[in-house]
């Protein structure tokens, strides 16, 4: 028998896995709970990087896409919640620092759901991290589907540029015309 990785049917043979980006991901971001606490929950969750030679959308190099697993029975398939998609060719081409930027930037997107019971109504609200309240004593736990798989939701989040751009500056052209932007206002 011929052992096969279980997307290996499925997946176009451009996209390559890279586990040193993942173990980059885990490394950088992860294990520093105190530089990235925002990113902490995603130690739940199963991530795999692949890359292709380009990445093109509407007349730009995109730097790669982030992909939840939606579906149940993929996971259960495969284990996987998310795939990272990078573009080779910038990914390669890029120095350190950008590179944080970049994958910092998708982790932004990731963002677990959660629930808790209200301590004034005894009733169970649902919400994202931003939402919980800073209540020491609700009992917090991750939304599941009813296979009992954590609930993830991706988005697009503009939240996130204030903290990139601390963390990093205007490390790239759209970044850096934001950043003028606010400054001129």
């Amino acid at each position: 028998m011929i052992n096969q990785n279980i997307l290996s049917g499925i997946a176009d043979p451009k996209y390559r896995r890279r586990e040193d980006i993942e173990k980059y991901i885990h490394d950088e971001f992860l294990s520093k709970p105190d530089r990235y606490p925002e990113h902490q929950h995603l130690n739940n969750a199963m991530l795999h990087v692949y890359t292709i030679e380009s990445l093109n959308a509407k007349g730009y190099e995109r730097y790669g896409k982030i992909k939840y697993i939606s579906d149940d029975l993929m996971f259960i398939l495969t284990g996987i919640d998310f795939l990272l998609i990078l573009n080779e060719e910038i990914w390669d081409s890029t120095p350190d620092i950008r590179r944080k930027a970049i994958i910092d930037h998708f982790l932004f997107k990731v963002k677990a759901q959660y629930e808790w019971e209200c301590p004034e109504t005894q009733k169970v609200v649902k919400g994202e991290f931003d939402d919980i309240p800073k209540d020491p004593g609700i009992n917090l736990r991750f939304q599941t589907t009813k296979s009992g798989r954590f609930r993830w939701k991706i988005v697009k989040p503009i939240g996130e540029f204030p903290e990139i751009i601390k963390r990093y500056g205007g490390w790239n052209v759209d970044v850096q015309d934001i950043k003028n932007s606010f400054n001129e206002n």
